[in-house]
């Protein structure tokens, strides 16, 4: 009796020992885990302030309050939409030109550039500096904003070809335009680390935990100096808190709606890399969101650091499917084993019948039970098989809309660099009437629109070959549109097709085609027209239509 109170004492203390509270680590992932499932409200809060900021605009009617308006929604998109940031930001422009405000005009390229090179688009945020000149050509009180956008780009260029620390440009460049920078802006220790390399200065450390104490846990101002201090502690080889900081950034990031930031694919690839900590589900739910980031943010850098981990984290699958399948045929073998057994003893117990029958029943039921199982295991497998297939279709997906994107890109420098080029030819040879015909000619503009028309209208088919068929289905039978071949659109089918991308204003799709708000109006006019249902609304459809 004694013994068995013993053993009964051994085992509560086990259980005891067994269910000991998770790691600070841990409660940190299930924290990140519930923010993660819970994405969608933090984008409808972001949203939400977005259209309280657009209302605001509606009622501005003083040209700087319409100014400062349009600049607060440009600030409000550029770490959620970096495209709508756009848009915001060159009504910023045309109101500077309009009111010759060269301070308004400077904030909104500034803006540009700096939203630019966090997406990585480097070339198109030094074009956007270009067009200002030299820091010295700055408004005084915009230099800071100047060298922030401009450090920016360097850093962004740094992280991306992994050249941290390795010359003395970065260190110059720092030299040359942090004086202009205000130490407790966000983004200082980050560049300041990442251009010069100064893991081991303790001041640094001490200055982020002050400035930590000072801002509120889930703002944009903590996620940076907790990714900053992820920097510090990952150069130093203390993992533990390296990746607490990582996840502490991703939250604030989750909570802002932030989808310009690393943070959460920082999560990623260190959990990839640590064999105790190789949660699939969880790499999987982490990733999906960074997939989603990038390409609601049109991230090209990024989207290049996504297609790595996403190759890793498949290896790791891979890995998993061979060690099940080998896990399965020892079962089936265990099973077969076990079967002969109960056959040989059926024949050598022949006398006890009763008895072997009941068995034999016992068995029957454990082997079905036991190819059930494998039936499960086998459906697990075809899933995670499935779930791969997708994720390199994605992945090649991804690859091929950043180098359309590049291509289109060069192919209108190219156009800008000829123009250029000409107009210089004529104005230093003199030829004055050769250089009004060409700045009056729209052969320029026209080769550009088609270029871009050519390669919107690929990419936007290559990620919905079915667009066309199911937008016809709309239509009268008499009213249908027929492209000119199944890579191209007509003006009608580009104009819907930005409608579903979510660009439902017609002054921004002229914009984007370099059409007249009119034209935009008559060509959606004429669609409304030719619906099977009068009255339909064809525009509120194609927008969900993909969503």
């Amino acid at each position: 009796m004694t013994r068995r109170i013993l053993i009964l004492t051994i085992l509560c203390w086990l259980s005891v020992v067994m269910q000991a509270e998770p790691t600070e680590t841990e409660q940190l992932l299930q924290t990140l885990d519930a923010a993660v499932a819970n994405k969608d409200s933090y984008v409808k809060v972001r949203q939400a302030e977005i259209q309280r900021l657009k209302n605001n605009l509606r009622y501005a009617t003083e040209p700087t309050d319409r100014y400062l308006s349009c600049l607060q929604i440009a600030h409000a998109y550029s770490k959620f939409d970096g495209d709508s940031s756009f848009v915001y930001l060159r009504k910023c422009v045309e109101l500077g030109f309009h009111y010759q405000n060269k301070a308004w005009i400077q904030r909104a390229v500034i803006c540009k550039a700096f939203t630019y090179a966090d997406r990585g688009e480097l070339s198109q945020a030094e074009a956007e500096l270009a067009l200002i000149g030299d820091v010295d050509a700055v408004v005084p009180s915009l230099k800071g904003e100047y060298a922030w956008a401009l450090l920016m780009r360097y850093t962004t260029y740094a992280l991306n070809s992994d050249t941290t620390g390795k010359g003395p440009e970065m260190m110059k460049i720092w030299k040359t335009y942090s004086p202009y920078l205000s130490k407790t802006a966000p983004y200082y220790y980050s560049s300041y680390l990442t251009l010069c390399w100064k893991i081991n200065d303790p001041a640094v450390e001490r200055q982020l935990w002050a400035r930590l104490r000072q801002v509120k846990s889930d703002s944009f101002e903590a996620a940076m100096y907790h990714i900053t201090l992820y920097q510090i502690y990952s150069a130093r080889g203390e993992k533990e808190k390296a990746l607490a900081e990582a996840i502490r950034s991703a939250l604030a990031d989750i909570h802002q709606a932030n989808r310009s930031s690393l943070a959460l694919l920082t999560v990623v690839k260190i959990l990839a890399e640590d064999p105790s900590s190789q949660n699939l589900t969880r790499l999987r739910n982490y990733m999906a969101l960074c997939e989603e980031n990038v390409a609601d943010f049109k991230d090209a850098g990024r989207s290049v650091q996504l297609l790595r981990v996403v190759n890793h984290v498949n290896s790791l699958i891979n890995a998993k499917e061979e060690h099940q399948k080998w896990a399965l045929e020892g079962v089936l073998f265990l099973v077969s084993v076990f079967a002969l057994v109960c056959v040989v003893r059926i024949f050598r117990f022949r006398k006890k019948a009763r008895e072997i029958v009941g068995r034999h029943d016992c068995e029957c039921l454990q082997r079905q039970k036991a190819e059930e199982e494998v039936k499960e295991e086998k459906n697990s497998l075809d899933n995670l098989r499935k779930e791969n297939a997708m994720l390199r279709v994605r992945a090649g997906q991804v690859d091929d809309m950043m180098v359309k994107s590049m291509r289109l890109i060069a192919d209108i420098l190219t156009a800008s660099r000829e123009y250029k080029k000409k107009m210089h030819n004529y104005l230093y040879s003199g030829m004055v009437k050769e250089a009004k015909r060409l700045s009056g000619s729209s052969s320029t503009k026209e080769e550009v629109a088609q270029q871009f028309y050519h390669h919107f209208d690929d990419a936007f088919l290559m990620l919905h070959p079915d667009f066309v068929a199911r937008f016809n289905a709309l239509l009268q039978d008499d009213k249908q549109i027929t492209p000119e071949d199944s890579h191209s659109l007509t003006p009608e089918l580009r104009i819907y097709a930005l409608i579903s991308l979510g660009i439902e204003d017609s002054v921004n799709i002229a914009d984007i085609l370099m059409y007249s708000p009119q034209t935009i109006y008559n060509y959606r006019l004429k669609i409304r027209h030719s619906t099977k249902e009068p009255g339909f609304k064809i525009a509120e459809y194609v927008k969900g239509m993909y969503r």
